[in-house]
Protein backbone atom coordinates (compact mmCIF):
# COMPACT_ATOMS: atom_id res chain seq x y z
CA UNK A 1 0.00 0.00 0.00
CA UNK A 2 1.27 3.66 -0.92
CA UNK A 3 0.75 6.08 2.22
CA UNK A 4 2.29 9.50 1.67
CA UNK A 5 0.11 11.04 4.93
CA UNK A 6 -2.80 12.11 3.00
CA UNK A 7 -4.96 9.32 4.04
CA UNK A 8 -7.37 11.78 4.88
CA UNK A 9 -7.21 12.72 1.59
CA UNK A 10 -8.00 9.55 -0.11
CA UNK A 11 -10.66 8.92 3.09
CA UNK A 12 -12.69 11.79 1.10
CA UNK A 13 -12.07 11.08 -2.73
CA UNK A 14 -13.36 7.34 -1.38
CA UNK A 15 -16.39 9.26 0.29
CA UNK A 16 -16.94 11.63 -2.59
CA UNK A 17 -17.31 8.57 -5.17
CA UNK A 18 -19.83 6.99 -2.38
CA UNK A 19 -21.76 10.04 -2.69
CA UNK A 20 -21.51 9.68 -6.22
CA UNK A 21 -22.58 6.55 -6.51
CA UNK A 22 -25.12 7.35 -4.36
CA UNK A 23 -26.40 9.79 -6.51
CA UNK A 24 -26.74 7.45 -9.61
CA UNK A 25 -28.49 4.40 -7.22
CA UNK A 26 -31.14 7.34 -6.57
CA UNK A 27 -31.06 8.66 -10.20
CA UNK A 28 -31.51 4.85 -11.93
CA UNK A 29 -34.31 3.96 -9.19
CA UNK A 30 -36.39 7.63 -10.01
CA UNK A 31 -35.97 6.81 -13.40
CA UNK A 32 -38.07 3.52 -13.03
CA UNK A 33 -40.65 5.03 -11.19
CA UNK A 34 -41.18 7.31 -13.59
CA UNK A 35 -41.73 4.54 -16.36
CA UNK A 36 -43.81 3.07 -13.98
CA UNK A 37 -46.17 6.29 -13.32
CA UNK A 38 -45.87 6.87 -17.30
CA UNK A 39 -47.38 3.26 -17.64
CA UNK A 40 -50.41 4.25 -14.91
CA UNK A 41 -51.19 7.55 -16.60
CA UNK A 42 -51.21 6.25 -19.99
CA UNK A 43 -53.38 2.96 -18.99
CA UNK A 44 -55.72 5.35 -16.94
CA UNK A 45 -55.74 8.39 -20.25
CA UNK A 46 -56.74 4.90 -21.95
CA UNK A 47 -59.59 4.28 -20.10
CA UNK A 48 -60.96 7.59 -20.07
CA UNK A 49 -60.81 7.76 -23.75
CA UNK A 50 -62.48 4.67 -23.96
CA UNK A 51 -65.18 5.12 -21.81
CA UNK A 52 -65.77 8.98 -23.07
CA UNK A 53 -67.10 7.79 -26.65
CA UNK A 54 -64.74 10.01 -28.70
CA UNK A 55 -63.06 6.91 -30.53
CA UNK A 56 -62.67 9.14 -33.79
CA UNK A 57 -59.71 11.41 -31.99
CA UNK A 58 -57.11 9.58 -30.01
CA UNK A 59 -56.26 12.75 -27.45
CA UNK A 60 -54.24 10.74 -24.78
CA UNK A 61 -51.36 10.16 -27.80
CA UNK A 62 -50.59 13.71 -27.09
CA UNK A 63 -49.81 13.70 -23.60
CA UNK A 64 -48.11 10.01 -24.36
CA UNK A 65 -45.86 11.26 -26.83
CA UNK A 66 -44.64 14.27 -24.28
CA UNK A 67 -44.11 12.06 -21.35
CA UNK A 68 -42.25 9.45 -23.72
CA UNK A 69 -40.19 12.32 -25.11
CA UNK A 70 -39.06 13.29 -21.43
CA UNK A 71 -38.67 9.68 -20.33
CA UNK A 72 -36.28 9.13 -23.75
CA UNK A 73 -34.38 12.03 -22.17
CA UNK A 74 -34.40 10.91 -18.86
CA UNK A 75 -32.92 7.52 -19.72
CA UNK A 76 -30.10 8.65 -21.71
CA UNK A 77 -29.12 11.04 -19.13
CA UNK A 78 -28.50 8.37 -16.72
CA UNK A 79 -27.81 5.75 -19.26
CA UNK A 80 -26.12 7.22 -22.47
CA UNK A 81 -22.67 7.57 -23.78
CA UNK A 82 -20.38 9.09 -21.07
CA UNK A 83 -22.51 7.46 -18.09
CA UNK A 84 -19.49 5.37 -17.42
CA UNK A 85 -18.57 4.22 -14.25
CA UNK A 86 -15.31 6.50 -12.97
CA UNK A 87 -12.27 4.42 -12.24
CA UNK A 88 -9.51 5.12 -10.15
CA UNK A 89 -7.04 5.66 -13.01
CA UNK A 90 -9.46 8.37 -14.18
CA UNK A 91 -9.40 10.29 -11.14
CA UNK A 92 -6.00 9.81 -10.34
CA UNK A 93 -5.42 11.09 -14.42
CA UNK A 94 -7.47 13.83 -13.77
CA UNK A 95 -5.84 14.70 -10.45
CA UNK A 96 -2.06 15.21 -12.18
CA UNK A 97 -4.20 17.22 -15.23
CA UNK A 98 -5.18 19.61 -12.29
CA UNK A 99 -1.46 19.89 -11.06
CA UNK A 100 -2.02 17.50 -8.53
CA UNK A 101 1.57 15.04 -7.46
CA UNK A 102 1.81 11.66 -6.19
CA UNK A 103 1.92 8.21 -7.94
CA UNK A 104 -1.10 7.01 -10.22
CA UNK A 105 -3.33 4.66 -8.45
CA UNK A 106 -1.73 1.65 -9.80
CA UNK A 107 1.43 2.18 -7.07
CA UNK A 108 -0.51 2.47 -4.34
Amino acid sequence: MYFDGRVGYLDQMNEEMRDAARKRIKAKRDFWNMVVAFVIIAAVMNVVWLMSGYRSYYWPAWPMIGFAIATAFTAFNIFGPGRKPITDDDIDREVRKMGGGGPPHSAR
